[in-house]
């Protein structure tokens, strides 16, 4: 896959030198094939060679002083006028990714950035999205401040993201969410909207917003995705998690119904739901307890997975042909059998969940 990275930026003075702000890596362009540039000015100046194989390949980036220039149809350079591309133009995949800055969302950034796609990095902690593309490399990704509750920064956090891939965006991945662990009368009412309001509030927020970004990918492409994290907990209601439940319940009917209506669009619409998945969400103390969900996990013997193998999961979905493999799909062999057992043996679970009702199991 290949790419032309190119941002629309004015020169800024640094030590009496001029400065692009693109951060791209020059490389030798031979066997490359041209890209087209588009004359705004003298801001940046860009060759137009892209190279085949995921890497940036732009050899402006850096310093434009009294030697400015401009590329040719040669690949010579001259110093005149300086060009810059009016947009990015994005051949790499892209995927949104919200809660990026840790967790299931920071480790399938680092999978999916690996395997040369652009991440938007939405989180509400910038200094941790910040930290992320670090990582990834600026070239592979854009930081944006997003609280998944907020429209208004859904609105210019898609924005952002559709001026960084050229208006596409190949799969949305609403991944935010928060949990509140305890019995229902000892988690605030505060508490139990902001659950709400996240874990699937936030999903709806999301679809609204990226749609016609995603429209676009499907209409170029032939087909985009959206990914939901929904949880085990969508299958069974179990105690100590009543409210969270309700929310991974909702997250999973919205998909079923998604996805058959979004299939006009090319737009598959799946979710994904793990059992106990080891991230930073079960280092919080349930209600009432100075126990943390992990340690009462733990005391109960309840197994833990990793995170890999939820990301191996979400890239399974990007990577299946459009219209295979179904629409909820369980991460662990727990969660597999507990979708198992709920359809088929429904009574006998919920017997077994009863009597372990007064265990700190959440």
């Amino acid at each position: 896959e290949s790419i032309l990275f190119a941002v629309r930026r004015p020169i800024r003075q640094e030590n009496g030198e001029e400065r692009c702000g693109a951060s791209v890596e020059p490389f030798d362009a031979a066997g490359g094939r041209r890209a087209q540039t588009r004359r705004a000015g003298p801001s940046c100046a860009m060759t137009g060679a892209v190279r085949l194989d995921r890497t940036p390949s732009m050899a402006c980036a850096g310093q434009l002083g009294p030697d400015a220039k401009r590329p040719r149809q040669n690949g010579s350079i001259s110093p005149s006028d300086a060009l810059i591309p009016e947009f990015i133009i994005m051949q790499k995949k892209s995927i949104f990714i919200t809660g990026a800055a840790s967790g299931i969302g920071r480790a399938t950034a680092l999978h999916f950035a690996k395997e040369g796609w652009f991440i938007g990095l939405a989180d509400v902690d910038r200094t941790g999205s910040e930290k992320l593309l670090g990582e990834i490399g600026a070239q592979n990704g854009v930081v944006l401040d997003l609280d998944v509750t907020d429209r208004h920064q859904w609105e210019e956090a898609i924005s952002q993201f559709g001026q960084a891939t050229g208006g596409g965006m190949d799969i949305l991945f609403n991944n935010a969410g928060i949990a509140r662990g305890g019995w229902f009368e000892d988690i605030s009412i505060d508490d139990a909207h902001k659950v709400l309001d996240i874990n699937l509030g936030g999903v709806v927020n999301g679809v609204y917003t990226s749609l016609e970004l995603l429209k676009k990918s499907a209409h170029d492409k032939g087909v985009a995705r959206i990914i939901n994290t929904a949880s085990v907990a969508g299958l069974v209601g179990g105690p100590k998690m009543a409210v969270y439940s309700a929310t991974k319940f909702g997250v999973r009917g919205l998909t079923e119904a998604l996805n058959y209506e979004f299939a006009r669009h090319n737009i598959a619409v799946t979710d994904i739901m793990p059992w106990f998945i080891s991230t930073p969400l079960l280092e919080r103390n349930l209600e009432g307890s100075n126990e943390s969900i992990n340690e009462s996990l733990e005391s109960s013997k309840v197994k833990v997975y990793p995170v890999e193998d939820v990301v191996a999961k979400v890239w399974q979905l990007a990577s299946q042909p459009a219209g295979s493999g179904g629409i909820h799909h369980p991460v662990g062999g727990y969660a597999k059998a507990a979708r198992f057992v709920s359809h088929q043996f429904s009574g006998i679970l919920r017997r077994i969940i009863r009597s372990r009702s007064d265990k700190e199991f959440v």
